[in-house]
């Protein structure tokens, strides 16, 4: 059984359903910009990192239970899908379900599927295989989403090497969303798009990445998606990784997000951070610091 790991906030009680981790990358590979920090242990903690010295990216999702909602924010990378140009993704075969059945939630049990973008490792378990064709996990929930990411892959003219993992992750885990009815594309302007539930733009790791704000009875669950991957990026916002494909875009993106997460009673949720994947922001005359949130039912500090 996975380790739990949840917070309350409020009457929602928000929990990681852990897929996979992946620990290829070095500090200095993963951030080149920050190559000459790789052995300042406050810049890169050693619990963050593998026994090999690398980034540990951690690929799960974040399931919300209020009570009245089911709600899962990005879906992993998935199982079974074909992936020649994004060799950590092809075709595997993670517990991904198995887990989510831990925290006693099953698939058709899911009302809401919020998605912060559509790269290959946040959509994957939107669908799964069903004999020759792919059919969505959740059949009861509406997927939420933005319509501007989804336009703009599904356009054969952004079709070049940066984004075919990304058409083809659309192809198996997006267009069948749509095709069944339940797929919900929105504007992502930072209204209000369903009770308590914002979609920020947050643009640069993606053209039109979006983080998601939940609000609660004790303050703002911001999900930063891929906004930033690791806790250094607090410490240095401007530093992009690899993995962003507009460099501006995404540090103006990282700034607003911090920015956001340093509200108090703010509790941000990484997408792909190691250890317990949530943090508090502070501000300060030194700029941005973070802090690991207390979870449920724990003593941490």
């Amino acid at each position: 059984m996975q380790e739990r790991i949840r917070y309350q906030m409020g009457k929602t009680l928000i929990s990681r359903i852990d897929e996979l981790q992946l620990m290829s990358f070095s500090p200095s590979k993963l951030f080149p910009a920050l190559a000459a920090e790789v052995e300042d242990e406050r810049i890169f903690p050693r619990d963050l990192l593998s026994e090999d010295g690398n980034i540990i990216l951690s690929c799960h999702s974040w399931l919300l239970q209020d009570g009245t909602r089911t709600i899962l924010v990005d879906t992993g990378a998935g199982a079974g899908k074909s992936r020649p140009f994004a060799p950590y993704f092809e075709n595997l075969s993670p517990p991904f379900l198995e887990n989510l059945a831990d925290h006693g939630v099953k698939p058709e049990d899911v009302d809401l599927v919020l998605l912060t973008h559509l790269h290959v490792d946040h959509v994957g378990w939107n669908t799964r295989r069903d004999g020759d064709e792919f059919v969505p996990t959740f059949p009861n929930a509406k997927y939420v989403f933005c319509a501007d990411e989804y336009a703009f892959f599904s356009n054969p003219e952004n079709l070049i090497d940066r984004h075919r993992t990304s058409f083809m992750a659309r192809e198996d885990s997006v267009d069948p969303v749509v095709r069944f009815g339940q797929a919900l594309m929105i504007e992502a302007n930072g209204a209000e798009v369903l009770s308590g539930i914002r979609f920020i733009p947050t643009p640069g790791h993606s053209p039109f990445h979006t983080s998601i704000a939940l609000a609660t009875d004790d303050g703002e669950a911001l999900f930063a998606g891929d906004t930033l991957h690791h806790q250094s990026q607090v410490v240095y916002p401007d530093v992009n990784s690899v993995f962003d494909a507009d460099p501006e875009r995404a540090r103006a993106s990282r700034k607003l997000v911090l920015e956001r997460a340093a509200r108090p009673g703010t509790i941000m949720f990484g997408a792909h951070l190691a250890g317990t994947s949530a943090i508090q922001v502070s501000k300060g005359e030194l700029g941005y610091r973070w802090l690991a949130a207390p979870r449920h039912g724990s003593t941490d500090p």
